[in-house]
């Protein structure tokens, strides 16, 4: 009986999520514009960057809170001021829904002015 329950949770839970996506940047390169797009968003979005392997843990502190990307918009632009070498990943939250995706991690590479 628990399992079917819990179970039944995550199809429902799974299914309100699958909205809401993040796409993963090909490349990051540090001091240099990055854009972020996503999809599936009912509202406002906030985007956070986290430094990468996030665990899940809601302890874990972004790196940065990025503007408010508004209603109707599907992009943002990051200025990677994160140093190479380390990995981010990034979180969309829809403020209206509060629902969230998360992308990969991606690796930041050196740029000409780092």
């Amino acid at each position: 009986m628990f399992k079917l329950t819990v179970a039944a949770f995550l199809a429902v839970a799974v299914a309100g999520v699958a909205g809401l996506v993040i796409n993963t940047p090909t490349s990051l390169v540090a001091c240099e514009p990055a854009l972020l797009s996503f999809s599936g968003a009912d509202g406002p979005v906030e985007i956070q960057v986290f430094k990468g392997g996030l665990t899940g843990d809601p302890s874990e502190t972004p790196l940065e809170v990025l503007p408010v990307v508004p209603e109707g918009q599907n992009q943002t632009t990051w200025v990677v001021d994160t140093p190479a070498g380390q990995d981010v990943m990034f979180m969309a939250f829809d403020l209206t829904t509060g629902f969230s995706a998360f992308t990969a991690d991606v690796s930041v590479t050196a740029g000409t002015e780092t």
